[in-house]
């Protein structure tokens, strides 16, 4: 479950994020090799101690896409609670608008794929929980 609004009893273990890396209408998304085998997501990954959401994205799209960006062109689209049976986490989207459609250099250990997506089509995905209703809100869906 995701809400913009945090739910009574809400705990959240970590901080996470993703971002939605853009060109000409299409978007990165990726195929997950780790604990979500199979599903699609987006770049992002946990905060660490010491940074702040922007500084774990830029970090985070460094490692998991050979991409360096800059911070001062992220766009947070927002922070939302998120309920998975075992856990609660929250999780702050991005985007970023590319000038280039840039070569991504995938790390193999966390990703198996890439595609570059229009919306519509990232929601006909096998795509982590949450992550339609992420792109929904990030695209104005």
């Amino acid at each position: 479950m995701i809400t913009e609004i945090e739910p009574k009893g809400f705990s959240p273990k970590f901080h996470s994020t993703g971002i939605y890396l853009i060109h000409d209408g299409r978007f990165v998304t990726l195929k997950r090799s780790d604990d979500y085998k199979g599903k699609w997501s987006t770049p992002g990954g946990g905060i660490e101690k010491g940074e702040d959401p922007h500084d774990t994205i830029v970090r985070e799209v460094k490692e998991e896409c050979g991409l360096t960006i800059e911070k001062t062109k992220l766009r947070k689209v927002g922070t939302y609670n998120i309920r998975y049976p075992e856990f609660d986490f929250r999780y702050t989207i991005f985007t970023y608008y590319l000038d280039n459609r840039e070569e991504i250099v995938l790390d193999k250990n966390e990703h198996s794929e890439i595609r570059w997506v229009t919306p519509d089509e990232a929601l006909q995905l096998d795509l982590i929980m949450d992550e339609d209703y992420c792109i929904r809100k990030a695209f104005g869906l």
